[in-house]
């Protein structure tokens, strides 16, 4: 329910058979104060992490053994994330859009591809190019959490199914509606 906005509310609840208003305006008042701020933080977290660079400048600060550690107890996280979005689908989604978002979550999955035979710059290269894919994934899962460009960018680049742009446009109503 994250960023649906109020026209759509409005008329899944008339769909619902729901004349009481007071109803329509609580499903109404639960968006705007709940959903909206939650997309606004995620957001803004994202804004305000650290780079990808400055994350995995800290990553390869660790042992080996708190390496290890982290990037097993990421790959916990994810496939948690992936159950709840069978048994619990709204919760799952919010949870996997986060790590998508989260640089500290991509650059531990990224781990996986450094080894002391290769050379760092190809181990590097490999890593953002990877990361990249996340990121289209991300805008295809959850286009309400990118900027608009970004999500145009990926339909134009893959050639997804441009209805991406219209669940952008549903899920980011300006605030004065």
């Amino acid at each position: 329910m994250i960023g649906m906005n109020p026209q759509r509310l409005k008329q899944l609840a008339e769909k619902l058979d729901l004349d009481n208003d007071d109803v329509q305006e609580a499903l109404l008042r639960l968006t705007e104060e709940k959903a909206r701020p939650k997309l606004n933080e995620i957001r803004e977290r994202v804004a305000d992490a650290e780079s990808q660079e400055q994350v995995r400048e800290r990553l390869s600060e660790l042992s080996e053994a708190d390496k290890n550690e982290v990037f097993h107890q990421t790959w916990a996280e994810l496939i948690t994330a992936a159950v709840q979005l069978r048994v619990e689908p709204m919760e799952g989604m919010k949870n996997l859009k986060t790590m998508i978002r989260d640089p500290f979550t991509i650059e531990v999955l990224l781990m996986m591809f450094e080894d002391d035979e290769i050379p760092s710059d190809i181990t590097e290269a490999n890593k953002d190019l990877v990361s990249d894919y996340i990121s289209w994934i991300g805008r295809g899962v959850a286009p309400e959490m990118y900027e608009r460009e970004e999500v145009e960018e990926m339909v134009e680049q893959f050639g997804a199914d441009p209805e991406l742009l219209d669940k952008w446009d549903e899920d980011n109503v300006p605030d004065d509606l």
